[in-house]
């Protein structure tokens, strides 16, 4: 699978978005970029939201607050907690 970095369009001068080529998940879970989530405080898990067969890496926070960090072009979903937003949530997932 590939995976490629998610930064937000407001971060500026947050440098190159990374790419990388994982054959599985702990592969993924262990690319700097993505492991260096577990150290904020309020880390509670990674998880996945699929739109139109598009896989979006996400980190899960223990007060609520999610981030989508990755996209990744594996349509089968990965072996995670899949994230479905809250009622009164909308999510702005990136642009393909």
């Amino acid at each position: 699978m590939v995976v490629r970095q998610h930064i937000p369009s407001f971060f500026e001068g947050a440098g190159r978005r990374e790419t990388a080529v994982c054959a599985t998940l702990s592969e993924l879970l262990d690319l700097p970029w993505v492991r260096q989530w577990r150290t904020l405080p309020k880390f509670q898990r990674f998880s996945q939201a699929i739109d139109e067969g598009v896989v979006y890496l996400m980190v899960e926070e223990s007060d609520g607050r999610h981030w989508v960090i990755g996209v990744i072009n594996y349509s089968l979903g990965l072996d995670l907690p899949v994230w479905r937003a809250p009622v009164s949530a909308t999510c702005q997932c990136p642009s393909r």
